[in-house]
């Protein structure tokens, strides 16, 4: 079984989902979507950006469709998942 990692919000990270949920509920959805996915594997299609931090980003293909992207930086160890930095694109 795959071990899950404590996911931990910086507190600009927070505020400013906080904010997005507020007007656009859906993006609590995604978020979700996205703890429990870098929870269990903060490897996988990530970028490195050195050796502490990583990069992940959705597609914007869909955004004509309404579905946002969102990039993510974050750093991990083997219990925690730490997400300093959240950019995001509506359409």
């Amino acid at each position: 079984m795959i071990k899950a990692r404590t996911i931990v919000e910086d507190e600009c990270v927070s505020d400013e989902l906080t904010k997005l949920i507020k007007n656009h509920p859906r993006i609590d959805d995604l978020w979700e979507a996205w703890k429990w996915r870098l929870s269990r594997d903060p490897i996988t299609d990530a970028t490195p950006i050195n050796d502490n931090v990583m990069i992940i980003k959705t597609s914007s293909a869909n955004l004509s469709f309404g579905v946002p992207s969102i990039a993510i930086l974050y750093s991990f160890s083997e219990d925690e998942v730490r997400v300093f930095g959240i950019k995001h694109d509506l359409g």
